[in-house]
């Protein structure tokens, strides 16, 4: 801080603080770089923000259409589009009609939910590898409280990754 002085006519003198323009200039430029140094991390937290987001929602459509299959002794599926980055709830017309048929239930006030920009359904793995059309895929949970087992890989950004596992004999989803 620099002081000034300054003389009246009466030969006293009086001492005025404040701050010069060149000591102004310099706590701007360090609050700039401290600013520009943060800044990446917090850019990192608001991808892992969205990720856990989606990460929540994806499980809460999974252990709903868990509790509808139980409650209304109905199958329900979560049907999965990798290729649009989208999934949805279904559920079975009649269980007697053959073959089977589904028809989308709006859930959340929407029918399909498209994840985020950056995240991702990278792979599922369950027993139907093989007779599944390619980029689509569904968990089916069935009236007696059991479903598919069935493992999702979700992906988020470059870094974030993370299995979810629905049990085949609860139904139950865990997050690993």
């Amino acid at each position: 801080m620099v002081s000034v002085f300054f003389s009246d006519f009466s030969g006293k003198t009086e001492q005025e603080d404040g701050f010069s323009l060149l000591e102004l200039m310099i706590v701007i430029v360090v609050v700039g770089i401290m600013f520009g140094l943060a800044l990446p991390l917090f850019s990192g937290s608001f991808e892992r923000t969205k990720f856990k987001k989606e990460l929540r929602c994806l499980v809460a459509t999974l252990e709903y259409a868990h509790r509808l299959a139980t409650v209304k002794r109905l199958n329900y599926r979560v049907n999965f589009d990798l290729n649009r980055n989208r999934y949805w709830l279904s559920v079975e017309k009649s269980p007697y009609q053959l073959p089977e048929s589904y028809f989308r239930v709006e859930t959340s006030g929407r029918k399909i939910h498209y994840l985020a920009q950056g995240v991702s359904i990278e792979k599922i793995a369950s027993p139907r590898d093989l007779n599944r059309r390619e980029g689509e895929d569904y968990v089916t949970f069935y009236p007696q409280g059991s479903s598919e087992d069935v493992t999702l890989f979700l992906k988020g950004g470059d870094k974030e990754l993370c299995k979810v596992r629905i049990l085949r004999t609860t139904g139950v989803a865990v997050v690993e």
